[in-house]
């Protein structure tokens, strides 16, 4: 149950006991790091590449993550019970997107390609 390639991407949880991961097989995986387990996954065409935890400042649940993809398709996941859940997506890049960072005060995303 592990990603078909390359992890690009792996952040904890804010606020709960899971682990996230992308890969270039496009899979957005969430595991729980206290039972050593894959909870569920979601699987895109385009290679997953970067993901970044929405900060708290904004997403008092935790449960909201963003992911870059190769193609340049930005996509907010919100973690489900069981799945992830496609909030948002946008294509503000034509190119790959390699990481993200938020401003201190969590207003503003920048991307980096």
């Amino acid at each position: 149950s592990a990603h078909n390639g390359p992890v690009t991407g792996v952040v904890s949880s804010l606020n709960t006991s899971h682990l996230y991961t992308c890969g270039e097989d496009g899979g957005v995986h969430c595991y729980n790091y206290l039972s050593r387990s894959l909870e569920f996954r979601r699987q895109f065409i385009a290679g997953a590449t970067a993901l970044v935890n929405v900060p708290l400042i904004l997403d008092k649940t935790g449960k909201h993550l963003v992911v870059g993809f190769a193609d340049g398709v930005i996509r907010v996941l919100m973690r489900d019970d069981s799945t992830w859940r496609l909030v948002l997506a946008t294509k503000p890049l034509t190119c790959r997107i390699t990481s993200f960072v938020w401003t201190s005060t969590g207003k503003r995303l920048a991307v980096v390609e």
